[in-house]
């Protein structure tokens, strides 16, 4: 068996997941009740939706092709497994969630990461060391105010196009001259500003410098989420925002 990739979603039920998933991808896979519940045609690497966490937990070792796994639970209970990317909720700093709904395009990303060739490490603790690393940390409030900017921008072709540019800038890739050009340019003033002073602040710069150390030495992830006061979701998403898009190599030391 392979886990190719491994998210927990909040916010919205099993089923209707399934239906999201079945549109941009053709066939999804429902763990529900200790059944397995098929719509469509599963492609290649299928993907698999879990009910809650316990069906995870009980029927993920049971699965013997590579998959691509969604576990549908409250965000409390996601942040005790270790190794996974939560979508559709946002841990605010009051210890309160924010719930986000899921686009085609988010959904299209999480899909592109099975094209990976590395196994998803992942472990569960009843103990809630996720939330521990998150406690005052305002690194995802970074990033998290980048993609509510960014969903704030009607054109989609220039959503787009920042929001490749924008998360290039965070993984090191291209340099911020380079956001301030092309789609930024279009956008209002205020909306400019916002973005800019987000993407100059320190906390962003503490993001980028996490996001490098953990690029090149991946194994030491955790003590790079302490060390930055980064959280692993940041890290997690940076790299699967910018696997997804086409990117130079060359750009990505400076």
């Amino acid at each position: 068996m392979a886990l190719k990739a491994l998210y927990g979603v909040a916010g919205l039920g099993p089923v209707q997941l399934v239906r999201y998933l079945t549109r941009v991808n053709g066939g999804t896979a429902l763990v529900a009740g200790n059944k397995v519940h098929k719509t469509g045609t599963l492609p290649e690497v299928p993907s698999v939706v879990f009910s809650s966490l316990s069906q995870f937990l009980k029927h993920s070792s049971r699965i013997t092709k590579d998959h691509i796994a969604f576990v549908v639970d409250a965000p409390e209970n996601l942040e005790t497994v270790n190794g996974l990317l939560g979508l559709g909720y946002t841990r605010l700093r009051d210890g309160h969630y924010t719930y986000t709904m899921l686009r085609d395009d988010e959904l299209m990303m999480c899909l592109k990461e099975a094209r990976a060739k590395a196994q998803v490490a992942w472990s569960y603790s009843p103990v809630n060391r996720i939330k521990a690393l998150l406690h005052d940390d305002k690194t995802d409030a970074v990033v998290n105010k980048l993609r509510s900017a960014l969903y704030a921008v009607p054109d989609k072709e220039v959503r787009k196009e920042l929001t490749t540019v924008i998360f290039r800038y965070l993984a090191n890739q291209v340099p911020l001259a380079k956001v301030n050009q092309g789609a930024i340019s279009r956008l209002p003033t205020k909306a400019q500003a916002r973005i800019q002073t987000l993407l100059k602040s320190s906390d962003c710069k503490m993001v980028k410098e996490a996001y490098a150390k953990y690029r090149a030495r991946p194994s030491k992830a955790s003590k790079i989420c302490k060390a930055y006061k980064v959280s692993m979701f940041t890290l997690r998403y940076l790299e699967v925002k910018t696997n997804a898009a086409p990117t130079k190599r060359k750009a990505t030391r400076h």
